[in-house]
């Protein structure tokens, strides 16, 4: 399996190390590199300690069943995964299968990154807040989940999917993922019928589009297209009509500069309604836990380095008293 340097494969995780720690570690971490076709992906078994795998290019998709009911869990750029910590013995048996939606690279943390982990605190803190990150996209998604419409559903999970792998444009944010209306339904707990009918819907308010290359793209201020949303009354389909999602044709006349400043409005004006501040809630919880998390990861590596201090010290002690001994 060929390998690469991870700090240059993602330069996202070299960003967040001091500059001294990554240019030492630039050339030390040559993890294996593997490129993953679309469809299923079986994780490869290895010897030792294993920290998961980065997603450096598509995305990976994880499908969480129980009994006949299935869910779907997507990885993009940057995110963390660990297939390995997945139980397979449970009280209720539920199944994991892992697939690639597109053809996917990933970067495997091998031994090699778990040891310069134990040695340079930051590499530890920095690989903590990128799996806290890809823990926090889950718990979005579950919070979002509460919404009793399924069009909002939709739009929340597609504002969250843009704001963490999408980009901004002129006429909106663009996400590059291919998302299916099937992979969105699994991940919204929905028909793919019901799916494709709630995004023609939303196409209809202006709320979203699908431009000719594929890319979705997210429309307006995300807060108010989810209240509007919420306020608007479904539109029906007639009887017998075949659901369709409009394409972009032409682009909307919106600068880049009023849209970046519609994404940054101020929040006291806004009125969430009781699902909203909900989701707003469990996400704040979800960020105070990774600061938690951090600080306790940052406590156990300077305890250990303590430790091992004091364990050369003690060593160096014996060595001269047992030189002394033996010069006497």
């Amino acid at each position: 399996m060929p390998r690469a340097r991870l700090l240059v494969e993602d330069p996202d995780l070299a960003s967040r190390l001091e500059e001294r720690t990554a240019q030492t570690l630039q050339d030390l971490l040559l993890v294996p590199i593997e490129d993953v076709p679309t469809g299923p992906w079986s994780p490869p078994e290895r010897d030792g300690p294993v920290g998961g795998f980065i997603v450096l290019d598509g995305a990976l998709a994880k499908n969480a069943s129980i009994v006949d009911s299935t869910t779907t869990q997507l990885f993009g750029p940057g995110a963390l995964v660990q297939p390995g910590a997945d139980r397979d013995e449970t009280l209720l048996p539920w199944r994991t299968a892992w697939y690639a939606v597109s053809p996917t690279r990933l970067a495997e943390l091998d031994e090699r990154v778990v040891a310069a982990a134990w040695h340079h605190p930051g590499l530890a803190a920095a690989l903590l807040a990128r799996a806290a990150e890809t823990a926090a996209d889950a718990g979005f998604i579950l919070a979002a989940s509460n919404l009793s419409r399924l069009d909002a559903r939709l739009l929340a999970l597609l504002w969250h999917l843009a704001d963490r792998f999408g980009h901004v444009a002129t006429d909106g944010m663009v996400l590059h993922l291919p998302l299916s209306h099937r992979l969105l339904a699994q991940m919204v707990g929905a028909q793919r019928p019901s799916v494709t009918t709630a995004l023609r819907q939303l196409s209809e308010r202006d709320a979203l589009a699908r431009r000719d290359d594929g890319a979705w793209l997210l429309l307006g201020d995300p807060v108010e297209a989810l209240e509007r949303t919420l306020s608007t009354s479904p539109l029906r389909q007639p009887v017998g009509a075949r659901p369709v999602l409009p394409r972009v044709r032409e682009p909307h006349h919106v600068s880049q500069a009023a849209f970046a400043a519609s994404l940054h409005r101020p929040t006291a004006k806004i009125q969430f309604t009781a699902l909203e501040a909900r989701l707003n809630e469990q996400l704040r919880r979800l960020r105070e836990d990774h600061l938690k998390s951090a600080q306790r990861m940052t406590e156990t590596v300077e305890k250990s380095q303590e430790v091992r201090s004091a364990t050369a010290e003690l060593r160096g002690e014996i060595i001269r008293r047992r030189a002394e001994q033996s010069a006497a």
